[in-house]
């Protein structure tokens, strides 16, 4: 007998897995049993019954084999269309899965009412004719569904680097980018979470990377309308942002000690920091090396100066263990530059 598990609040209306692994394995070894009894001449008085049951039993197998595509694709689509934020941009689909799943539920129920294999599959038209049109318009969901999400990529190619689910997923929650959050490292690198504005619930005001550095955005940023546009405008924000930070850096980089680097900046700036003040040292060294003959080797005095002043900087015990790890960094930096 077909047994039936809970899906979420819609009672029982989903095959159970254990019970129909054993359903399936019953049919198999009993069509192998008929098989044979079909092939021995002592069959002969109840061939028309032998024949019968096989063709039952096929019968069987064939609804069961649909009916677990029909389920799966089913599952699939209700996790997607139960979401307000999909149905409303596809209202055609939309309508067209409310039919599927009245449909779907139609045939459960009669399932339950009915759990004998060969009775509900044998005796029941209405699974009969229902789950052949069933499979064809999930089929048809699927394909617009698959369209969608083409649509959804091409307006924010990083979309390319998720899966169907995971996007499916991401769309399904655009409208509250606090749901978003948890998914930014399946779109963006090193880009772990947001913070909020506490009086602007949606407004996000710094990026937090993997390893907990955290960079203000160059303006507050309103997280609004499509999720493929908003998250458009932090890659904006972003890069608007680090170039922010880079122009500062660049400005000051003759003039900034060691520790200031650490302090305010973070690491990627920082690296960028050491490099601008090696590289201006080491240009300037050259232009004088003609008239100076001592000019290289002051460059090279003071780029060991600076290496010292970061060793002694590791002794403090101030320093957070990120801050700890971004002067060793730094170190490794210029002890190859």
């Amino acid at each position: 007998q077909f047994s039936f598990s809970n899906f979420k609040s819609r009672g029982p209306v989903i095959l159970a897995s254990k019970e129909l692994g054993e359903i399936m394995e019953a049919l198999e070894e009993s069509q192998m049993t008929l098989g044979s009894m079909a092939g021995n001449r002592y069959s002969a008085p109840f061939r028309d019954k032998v024949q019968e049951w096989i063709a039952n039993l096929s019968t069987v197998s064939d609804m069961v084999d649909g009916w677990i595509g029909v389920q799966n694709l089913w599952i699939y689509m209700e996790a997607v269309f139960s979401s307000g934020d999909i149905a409303k941009q596809l209202p055609q689909e939309a309508k067209r899965f409310q039919g599927i799943d009245k449909n779907f539920m139609k045939i459960t129920q009669k399932a339950y009412e009915t759990p004998n294999c060969v009775q509900c599959c044998c005796g029941n038209e209405t699974m009969r004719t229902l789950l052949p049109h069933l499979t064809e318009q999930l089929e048809l969901c699927q394909k617009s569904l698959t369209g969608y999400l083409e649509t959804k990529r091409n307006c924010f190619p990083r979309f390319y680097f998720c899966s169907d689910g995971v996007l499916l997923e991401i769309l399904s929650q655009g409208s509250d980018p606090h749901a978003i959050v948890p998914h930014l490292q399946n779109v963006f690198d090193s880009l772990a979470s947001l913070t909020f504005d506490k009086q602007r619930k949606y407004t996000a005001i710094t990026m937090v990377a993997n390893d907990k550095e955290d960079v203000q955005l160059a303006s507050p940023l309103n997280l609004a309308g499509n999720v493929e546009d908003y998250l458009g405008e932090i890659v904006t924000q972003m890069q608007e942002s680090l170039h922010d930070l880079c122009r500062d850096c660049g400005a000051e980089c003759d003039s900034l000690s060691c520790e200031d680097i650490v302090s305010r900046f973070p690491a990627q700036i920082g690296i960028l920091a050491l490099q601008f003040s090696w590289t201006m040292d080491t240009e300037d060294s050259l232009r004088r090396a003609r008239q100076d003959k001592s000019a290289m080797g002051s460059a090279n005095r003071k780029a060991l100066q600076t290496l010292n002043e970061f060793i002694t900087l590791t002794v403090r015990p101030t320093w957070t263990s990120l801050q700890r790890t971004n002067i060793e960094t730094l170190i490794t930096i210029q002890v190859h530059q």
